[in-house]
């Protein structure tokens, strides 16, 4: 990730040809996703890997720009041949939107532009439902919402703030700032200092590893702290914990850590795994903590969007 936000991907030399000293073998990123989308909608849109040398997986990195989506920049994601990612491309305004792939040297794209410009019509989103960060003002009737689930209680954890709440995120789906009708349990708004606590969820590709990604959204607060962890403690940042299992950054671009299911000829030293060894048999929760001077966007109503991914492993 470079300084002005753009995508930058450097392999070492070596590896992706056939074997024999002959040429490489190319792999194909497919985009696809339509051109033209209305609001409130939540159009899909993946990138799938084409032909490439077997075995290996290859990377790519995305943006999406313009005036009618939220803007993103993510990546690099490692795709082995005939495996797609899902795009977090969120519709928020008429305009357009610009999805622009960025993918490792000597590989090809369809469209060979490395683009697409996707036309956003109709309607605008609504704004946030109040109810949903505030169950308790006038004519909501105290009806309870996803950010109102209170954290389970794990023995021997510290017990977890009034205010922590446990979401649900599904694997494929966004939580984010910028939500449509119906789709309430998507938005990922807190106050700052609050935690959120989500269950991980195993690999979809039987990998030992996943990853809690976190990217900009349109109402992320200027000047905020990240606070990032990952233990068996739903609703509670645990300073305390190993650098690969609590994390912290003021980056407000793109920023992930990765959890471990289960160990490999590396054993249990956590020092030798690029992210936290979670491999006791017991539920682990990935919990977030935003904390910032003031939000403009108004009361739960500031955050960043989130998602999983495959881990490299």
């Amino acid at each position: 990730m470079q300084p002005n936000g753009s995508i930058a991907i450097t392999c070492a030399a070596g590896g992706g040809n056939n074997g024999g000293g002959g040429a490489v073998e190319v792999a194909t990123f497919v985009l696809a996703g339509p051109t033209t989308v209305a609001l409130p909608s939540s159009p899909t849109f993946t990138v799938t890997r084409q032909n490439g040398p077997a075995g290996q997986t290859v990377g790519f990195g995305y943006t999406v720009t313009g005036a009618g989506c939220q803007w993103v920049s993510q990546g690099p994601f490692f795709l082995a041949k005939d495996e797609s990612k899902q795009l977090a491309v969120s519709p928020t305004a008429l305009g357009t939107c610009l999805i622009t792939l960025v993918v490792q040297d000597g590989h090809a794209t369809t469209p060979a532009s490395k683009q697409m410009t996707v036309t956003v019509s109709n309607t605008t989103i609504p704004p946030p439902d109040p109810c949903i960060a505030n169950p308790s003002l006038p004519g909501c009737g105290g009806t309870n919402t996803d950010w109102s689930q209170p954290v389970p209680v794990v023995s021997g954890c510290p017990t977890a703030a009034t205010t922590a709440r446990l979401r649900q995120l599904n694997w494929g789906d966004v939580l984010r700032t910028s939500i449509q009708p119906g789709q309430e349990y998507l938005f990922s708004g807190m106050n700052s200092g609050e935690v959120m606590a989500i269950r991980i969820p195993g690999s979809q590709l039987g990998r030992m590893s996943v990853s809690l990604t976190q990217g900009q959204g349109t109402a992320t607060p200027p000047s905020v702290k990240t606070e990032l962890s990952i233990s068996r403690c739903p609703g509670v940042i645990e300073t305390n914990l190993p650098p690969q299992c609590y994390q912290s950054t003021f980056t407000t671009n793109f920023y992930s850590i990765t959890a471990y299911n289960r160990t490999d000829s590396r054993g249990n030293d956590q020092s030798a795994y690029d992210g936290c060894l979670a491999a006791t048999g017991e539920t682990f929760y990935a919990n977030i903590r935003w904390t910032f001077a003031s939000c403009p966007f108004g009361s739960r109503a500031c955050g960043f969007s989130l998602q999983w991914g495959e881990g490299a492993f």
